[in-house]
């Protein structure tokens, strides 16, 4: 979160994804990272939740930080509106050159560029 500040990102940290989803609602971020498995209230309920309460609004980018790796279980995340399954650990500098490449190209239909490459396949 600090590495994500000096990069004159706005953060905020909560405890839950229950709080996700009501800081999401106030702040209205541009993105939003869950790690899925550490929340009360199910990851995939929470994404699910993001996407019906904002629909045709601006659209928040959805990772899902976790270490679940499994093609079975990232096909689920995306299909609860997660944008991009993050494999934990990321490297801080790695994950501020994703988010950098993920909003450049959210009108595209690009997740991340190389960046998403080198996440994705332990490059770092």
């Amino acid at each position: 979160a600090s590495r994500l500040g000096s990069h004159a990102y706005e953060v905020r940290i909560v405890a839950s994804a229950a709080q996700a989803v009501l800081a999401i609602h106030q702040f209205q971020p541009d993105v939003a990272m869950l790690d899925i498995e550490r929340h009360e209230l199910e990851g995939f309920d929470a994404a699910r939740l993001l996407r019906l309460r904002r629909p045709g609004r601006h659209k928040i980018l959805l990772l899902a930080l976790t270490g679940a790796t499994d093609s079975a279980w990232r096909d689920a995340a995306h299909a609860a509106g997660f944008d991009v399954v993050v494999p934990k650990p990321v490297d801080a500098d790695l994950l501020v050159e994703l988010l950098e490449g993920l909003l450049l190209t959210r009108g595209e239909d690009a997740r991340g560029g190389d960046a998403l490459d080198r996440v994705l396949h332990g490059d770092h």
